[in-house]
């Protein structure tokens, strides 16, 4: 059943969104360097949904899988139904697979940072190991959260992509003067 939802465009967005989700949670993680990277990063992260949604949308418009319509549960005729689905789909996978890949990644990296850092004490070690615990809950309540965002924000692209196309279709093309001959242009 879930074949159905994952096409071929679905699954390359997906692909994407994961791979430049990783490669910034890989960045952020670093203690230094994520200072530095932070501020791109939020944006990166607040624009690659939308991104997402309107290429997924993009390129099933343009592939051969631009007749195969999305199960909906509630049947649609609007233009904008199957798009925004396959936006959706691809950027909550995306974020899915990035999210608790980057949660991973941040809690081995704060974990070996922290037991670089420590004194050596048990009382050191054991606040060490409850604000790893707490961190882990905040980064599953985190994922939780931005899975729901990238989904929403990924069927708003794919929204997008339609509104633009209809409006790049719609608009009919700069009228052109024709020129006599021998008056100057």
């Amino acid at each position: 059943m879930l074949d159905q939802y994952l096409k071929p465009n679905v699954k390359r967005g997906a692909i994407y969104y994961a791979i430049i989700g990783i490669v910034l949670s890989i960045l952020v993680a670093i203690p230094f360097l994520g200072c530095l990277v932070a501020p791109l990063a939020c944006v990166t992260w607040l624009v690659l949904p939308l991104a997402i949604g309107y290429l997924v949308a993009q390129w099933g418009a343009t592939s051969n899988t631009a007749m195969v319509k999305t199960p909906l549960a509630v049947q649609s005729s609007s233009p904008y139904a199957t798009p925004a689905v396959d936006g959706a789909v691809a950027a909550g996978a995306g974020s899915v697979v990035s999210g608790i890949v980057g949660l991973i990644i941040s809690l081995v990296l704060a974990g070996i940072f922290t037991a670089l850092g420590n004194s050596g004490t048990a009382s050191d070690a054991a606040g060490a190991a409850a604000g790893l615990a707490v961190a882990g809950v905040g980064g599953i309540v985190g994922v939780i959260i931005g899975i729901i965002a990238a989904a929403i924000f990924g069927a708003v692209g794919g929204a997008i992509y339609v509104v633009i196309s209809q409006r790049n279709a719609s608009t009919p093309p700069a009228p052109t003067t024709p020129t006599t001959p021998g008056t100057p242009s």
